[in-house]
């Protein structure tokens, strides 16, 4: 079915009446209506009010789905904690802050992780202030993870990415970048300093921007 609206170059009033018809797939009018403008107007917004975009299911602790043109990005909050990793081939409990880990995708495959540290519990906005990831394995320009010859495996379904910080956190630790604080404390001191206990947030280093302004979003 085809909408066919025949306009007078004399409209001058969204009241002023337009012919419409209705016409069927084999090209007959099965309706011939005299409506306001005004009238057609509605009907064509309310047809794009109903119409829904939706995303897909969302892995848990996802904060932001953006579509990009080649692919998306995912950002994950992952609550303040200690994990297990490992550093000097010594497994280590270390402490680190709540951290926001932004996957970027090309079909099903990851092809670059950033990760930066937040303060606090409250929700992830725009106007969030971001700080350095403290330890080494992450270049503290532009937050860009190094995984070395460790890879990602491929997402069939990015509700997987909830857990897929726990293979960033089994990935060896090295020095690659060294450590980022305002204490400017040598990334194995750092270690051993939060080594089994919470990471102190007061020395995080930083960034000057906000969720926004770093990562380039508009809202």
């Amino acid at each position: 079915m085809k909408m066919q609206i025949t306009l007078s170059d004399e409209v001058r009033d969204f009241s002023n009446p337009v012919d419409v018809q209705l016409i069927g797939e084999n090209g007959t009018v099965n309706g011939e209506y005299c409506l306001s403008l005004n009238d057609v107007l509605s009907a064509f917004s309310h047809s794009a009010s109903i119409k829904k975009e939706e995303t897909p299911m969302l892995p848990r602790g996802c904060i932001k789905h953006v579509t990009t043109i080649g692919g998306y990005e995912v950002f994950i909050d992952v609550p303040k904690q200690q994990w297990k990793i490992t550093y000097g081939n010594n497994p280590v409990f270390l402490g680190f802050p709540r951290l926001v880990f932004k996957y970027v995708l090309e079909g099903n495959r990851i092809t670059s992780l950033y990760v930066v540290a937040v303060k606090g519990r409250s929700s992830i906005t725009g106007d969030t202030q971001l700080f350095h990831f403290p330890f080494a394995n992450v270049d503290h320009v532009n937050a860009k993870v190094c995984m070395g010859t460790n890879q990602f495996p491929e997402v069939d379904d990015i509700v997987s990415l909830d857990m897929m910080h726990l293979l960033f956190f089994s990935a060896p630790f090295g020095d690659d970048y060294n450590a980022s604080t305002l204490l400017s404390t040598p990334n194995g001191m750092l270690i051993r300093e939060f080594e089994g206990k919470d990471f102190g947030d007061d020395i995080l280093r930083p960034y000057k921007q906000t969720f926004n302004q770093f990562f380039e979003l508009a809202k």
